[in-house]
C-alpha cells in the first residue's frame, strides 16, 4: 500500500466521457491490482447524464466499492453544494472536460481546502489563449497546486530516453505515425490539428527529455532546453478522405500530418507525425557523429496506458512528471508563429494532400532529403 497521505478523494469532472472509461478507470484498476492505492481512497465520478448500471463491470471489487457516481451540471454553481458533502481528506480534482470549462470549475472549487487541480490537454490553442487560460486558473489555484498532464510522461519508454550530449550527435529523428484517422472526433480535431494535438505537447516533451541539462529540478532543465529550439522548415498535410469525415468542414485546411526541421544550437532535429499512414510507429532515432546510431521504440516496454504513473505521482503530491506553465509558454512561443503563418493562407505554406495509408506527403521526404538524409 502507498505510504504517504492516506485519506484522498479523487474527483473526476467529465466522468461519463471517453477518457475516463478508456484511460482513467483502467489505470486505477491496474493500480488497485498492484496494491498501491492509498488507504481510505475514494473516487467521486461526476457527469451530466446517468451512466449504465454496469459501468463498474470488470473492476476489482475494492475499486468498484470506492467509486461513487454523482450526477450534476458543473456549469451551475448551486450544484456544487451537493458535491462538497461528499469530499473528505485531501482532494484531487481531475478535469476531463473541454478547456473552456476549466476556469468556471476552478472558481467553484477554489475555496475547498487541501485541494489540487489536474488539467488535461489542450491547454490553450496558441500562446495568447494559453496565457489567458493560465491567468484565469491561477486566480484560484497556486502554480504548485496545478498539475498539467501529458500522458506521454507516464510512459516508461519515454521516461527512459537518454539525455544526450549534443556535441556528439549528428542529428535526431522523431516519428509518431498512426494508421487510424480521427475516429469520429471531428469537432475536436477541427480546432486542433496535428501540430497542436501531437507536436506542441508529446513531441516537445520527448525533445526536452533528450536535450535537458543536469540540474536539481528536471522540469526547469527541460524548459530551458526547449528555449534553444528554432523552426527552420515545415510541411503540413491532410489525408485525402479527411474532408469526408463526420462533422468535418468540406473545405477544412486543418493538418493531419506535420513534418518539421528544427535546430537546437546547430543540432538538427527532424519531426514527423500524422494520421491514416502506412504503419503505426513511434520512434526516436539518434545518429552520432562517430557513425553509431540508436533507435528507441516508444511503443514497447509500457505497462498500462501511461496514466498509472501520473495518477500515482498526483496522489503522492509529486509534480515532477507534470508540465509547468513555463514549459507551455516556451512551446507555444515556438509554434504559434508557424500556426499563424499556416492560418494566414500564404502561398508559401500551402496545405498538401496525401493518400490514405501512405507514408505521408512526398514533401516530407524532400524536407529531409535536402540534407542528404532519409527517414528511419
Amino acid at each position: 500500500m502507498y505510504r504517504g497521505v492516506v485519506h484522498i478523494t479523487f474527483v473526476i469532472f467529465g466522468a461519463s466521457g471517453d477518457l475516463t472509461s478508456r484511460k482513467l478507470i483502467p489505470a486505477f484498476n491496474n493500480l488497485c491490482e498492484q496494491g498501491v492505492l492509498p488507504k481510505d481512497f475514494k473516487i467521486i465520478a461526476i457527469g451530466r447524464r446517468d451512466l449504465a448500471e454496469n459501468y463498474k463491470d470488470g473492476l476489482k471489487p475494492e475499486l468498484a466499492a470506492a467509486i461513487t457516481y454523482h450526477r450534476m451540471d458543473f456549469s451551475i454553481s448551486e450544484q456544487y453544494k451537493s458535491l462538497e458533502s461528499l469530499l473528505t481528506g485531501n482532494i484531487l480534482f481531475f478535469l476531463s472536460v473541454a478547456p473552456e470549462f476549466y476556469a468556471s470549475i476552478a472558481k467553484n472549487i477554489a475555496h475547498i481546502s487541501n485541494s489540487k487541480i489536474i488539467l488535461e490537454k489542450p491547454f490553450g490553442y496558441d500562446l495568447q489563449s494559453a496565457k489567458d487560460l493560465n491567468n484565469e486558473i491561477t486566480k484560484y489555484f497556486k502554480e504548485e497546486n496545478i498539475y498539467r498532464i501529458d500522458h506521454y510522461l507516464g510512459k516508461d519508454a519515454v521516461r527512459g530516453l537518454p539525455k544526450i550530449n549534443r556535441e556528439e550527435v549528428s542529428h535526431i529523428q522523431i516519428t509518431a505515425k498512426e494508421t487510424l484517422g480521427i475516429e469520429g472526433r471531428g469537432p475536436f480535431y477541427e480546432k486542433a490539428g496535428a501540430l497542436r494535438d501531437m507536436v506542441q505537447n508529446h513531441i516537445m516533451e520527448i525533445i526536452a527529455g533528450l536535450l535537458r541539462e543536469d540540474g536539481e529540478d528536471i522540469r526547469i532543465q527541460k524548459s530551458l532546453a526547449l528555449k534553444t529550439l528554432e523552426v527552420l522548415e515545415s510541411v503540413r498535410g491532410q489525408y485525402k478522405t479527411y474532408r469526408h469525415e463526420d462533422r468535418v468542414s468540406k473545405t477544412s485546411t486543418i493538418e493531419t500530418y506535420v513534418a518539421l526541421k528544427l535546430v537546437s544550437k546547430e543540432l538538427p532535429i527532424y519531426v514527423r507525425t500524422g494520421k491514416k499512414l502506412d504503419v503505426k510507429q513511434t520512434t526516436v532515432y539518434i545518429k552520432y557523429k562517430n557513425g553509431e546510431e540508436e533507435t528507441f521504440n516508444l511503443q514497447i516496454g509500457n505497462k498500462g496506458n501511461g496514466y498509472e504513473k501520473l495518477i500515482l505521482n498526483s496522489l503522492k503530491g509529486d509534480p515532477s512528471l507534470f508540465i509547468p506553465f513555463q514549459t507551455l509558454e516556451t512551446t507555444w512561443s515556438l509554434l504559434t508563429p508557424l500556426l499563424k503563418t499556416w492560418e494566414s493562407g500564404l502561398e508559401s505554406k500551402t496545405l498538401v494532400f496525401y493518400e490514405d495509408y501512405s507514408e505521408g506527403p512526398s514533401e516530407a521526404n524532400e524536407l529531409i532529403e535536402r540534407d542528404g538524409l532519409k527517414w528511419i
